[in-house]
Formats: C-alpha cells, sequence, structure tokens
C-alpha cells in the first residue's frame, strides 16, 4: 500500500515510507482482499506493515511490475505483458483492472476517511512488483554440497531459507546500535558452525535503511558502525579455518 496523489493524469507515489501503519493496513487489505477479472482470480493476504502477498490464480507470472521502485516520488506503472502470448495480456489487463478498482475502494474506505481528517496520508493504492510462479527449487545443498543457515531480521528471508531448505536464525534488529546487530549475529554464525554448518548467510539491513534517509553522512555512519561490530570476528578461534566475503545484494545510493 502507497500514498498517490494525481498529477498530469498519473498516479504520482508520495515519496514517504509507511513503515508504522500495520492497524490501518490490514483493515484497508480486507477492502480488497478479492477481485476477478478476465477470468483471474486475486487474492491478497497481508503480511506486515504495508505489505501483502498478492496471489492470481489462473494467470501469468509474464508481466511487469507498476512499482516505480518504492517512494521515489514518480508515477504508477502500467502492467504490461512481457510476450505477445495471449495469457500475459490477460493478465496484465486483469491486473490493471484490479488496481484501478483497489484505488476507488481504498479511496472511500473509512480508515482513509480518518487518516485525512487527522492529517495523514491515505494509504490509497496498491503497487506490485517481483511477479513470479511457486516451483520446486533445487535445495542449496544439492547445488552447493554445503548445508547452509541464513541469520537476518526481515520475513523475506525466512522465507528464502524455507525454499532452499536452509536453517534460519531469526535475530533481532538494532537500528539505533547497528555494532551490536552486526555482533550479536556473528556471535550466532560462530554458534551455527561450532554446530557443524558449513555456510552461514548473515544479513543486515542497516545500510540499506540508513541509505533511505537520503543523507551521505547517516549512510556513512552506518557503515562505521557496522565496522566496528565486524572487528568482533577477530576474537574467533582459528579464524584462518574460515572463508569470510562480505559483499551488498544491491546498491543503495543515499539520495534515492
Amino acid at each position: 500500500l502507497r500514498n498517490v496523489k494525481m498529477n498530469d493524469g498519473e498516479f504520482s507515489i508520495t515519496p514517504w515510507w509507511p513503515s508504522t501503519e500495520g492497524q490501518d493496513a490490514l483493515e484497508l487489505i480486507k477492502a480488497i482482499s478479492t477481485f476477478e477479472s478476465n477470468g483471474v482470480i486475486f487474492e491478497v493476504q497481508y503480511i506486515g506493515n504495508s505489505d501483502s502477498l498478492l496471489i492470481m490464480h489462473n494467470g501469468s507470472e509474464e508481466i511487469t511490475d507498476s512499482d516505480p521502485f518504492m517512494h521515489t516520488g514518480h508515477p504508477v506503472l502500467k502492467i504490461l505483458p512481457l510476450n505477445s502470448k495471449a495469457e500475459a495480456e490477460r493478465t496484465a489487463d486483469a491486473l490493471n483492472n484490479y488496481l484501478l478498482w483497489a484505488h476507488k475502494v481504498l479511496s472511500h474506505h473509512a480508515v482513509n476517511i480518518e487518516r485525512v481528517r487527522n492529517g495523514k496520508p491515505p494509504l490509497n493504492m496498491v503497487v506490485t512488483k517481483w511477479p513470479g510462479r511457486d516451483r520446486s527449487l533445487i535445495t542449496f545443498e544439492e547445488l552447493n554440497g554445503l548445508n547452509g543457515k541464513i541469520l537476518a531480521s526481515a520475513p523475506m528471508y525466512k522465507g528464502m531459507a524455507k525454499v532452499f531448505q536452509m536453517d534460519y536464525g531469526d535475530m533481532l534488529e538494532h537500528e539505533d546500535d547497528p555494532a551490536l546487530e552486526i555482533s550479536e549475529k556473528l556471535d550466532a554464525a560462530f554458534e551455527a558452525f561450532s554446530d557443524g554448518c558449513n555456510f552461514v548467510h548473515l544479513h543486515t539491513k542497516i545500510a540499506d535503511e540508513a541509505a533511505h534517509t537520503h543523507s551521505p553522512l547517516a549512510k556513512a555512519n552506518a557503515i562505521s558502525a557496522l565496522d566496528h561490530g565486524l572487528s568482533s570476528i577477530w576474537n574467533w578461534p582459528n579464524l584462518d579455518d574460515y572463508i569470510i566475503a562480505i559483499t551488498a545484494d544491491h546498491s543503495t545510493p543515499s539520495h534515492g
């Protein structure tokens, strides 16, 4: 769910991140949880904050996103088919119908009317991204010959661990103390190795979240704090026995 305003005939996403709107979002999702168009049945399952899972029955995953990238201020994109197959074209048309219908329902919902009355931006638009089809995948151990574990603080990584049949450790996120967060995760990683694990994926969103503040200084401070927390790895015995890689899954410029 996002807030949009009409601008030159387009739905422009407000540069605002609805991170603490869980109760309102849950009530709004209930109102748009089922829809049917062109033979495609839509079902929405609430996940948390402003995020949900949109399930399409009798549809195609060969379609584009409507999300231009979260809170960048760009207009919501029209869904397009990625090929000329009838199923993709039918699904794109159906999803566009759903998004327009959802906008109408959300705009007139009592929760959003109350939000406007209280000076809050209404959550009046659904944006979609990353369509895919559930299918069986080779496990992490089958592919790499290693039994792996993921240590993270976000639901997505718990799901990823389940898909690849890896162990998962749900860790606390310390936004105000990145050094503590990374240090605790390193302790958990060492414990996992001691218990016989061969591979540990340790993840933090600290640098990514700092970039979304649009402050280069905030991101520099976050990276510095993470570096401080990483220093605890020098206390590991037999450190030369480990291969350690520090990398990023994507860049997040601090101006965007």
